[in-house]
């Protein structure tokens, strides 16, 4: 078999392989609203409440806390995009804590310093 023979081939077994988990991305997702209808929206898919069932546990009976935990949105106004009431954060917030906020402005993100950053971040 020539090169390029073989380039071709590795070419389409690569692209063969790339396309075969396409099927499984439509699986279990709801069908697409009829034009006109709208559809679920990202607030109307949140209001959606707490996930049933038990809470998942490891084999000593600890919650099981791992993977990626993402709130579901951008985290740079706390009160706003936390869905809090105004003020609320402040009665959370230790005195040190306040005074910490308030010294800070939008630039001074820690997370710039530190790249590349993690997956909740990056979301």
């Amino acid at each position: 078999m020539s090169r390029s023979h073989a380039g071709i081939l590795v070419v389409a077994c690569t692209l063969i392989a790339a396309t075969l988990p396409l099927p499984a991305q439509t699986q279990g997702q709801p069908a697409p609203p009829k034009p006109g209808e709208g559809g679920p929206t990202i607030s109307t898919l949140r209001r959606a409440g707490p996930a049933k069932g038990p809470t998942p546990r490891l084999p000593d009976g600890t919650v099981d806390l791992s993977g990626v935990w993402v709130g579901g949105g951008p985290i740079n106004d706390l009160e706003r995009d936390g869905g809090l009431k105004p003020g609320e954060v402040d009665s959370l917030l230790l005195p040190w804590a306040k005074e910490l906020m308030a010294k800070r402005d939008v630039t001074m993100e820690p997370h710039n310093q530190c790249l590349p950053m993690g997956v909740p971040r990056v979301t």
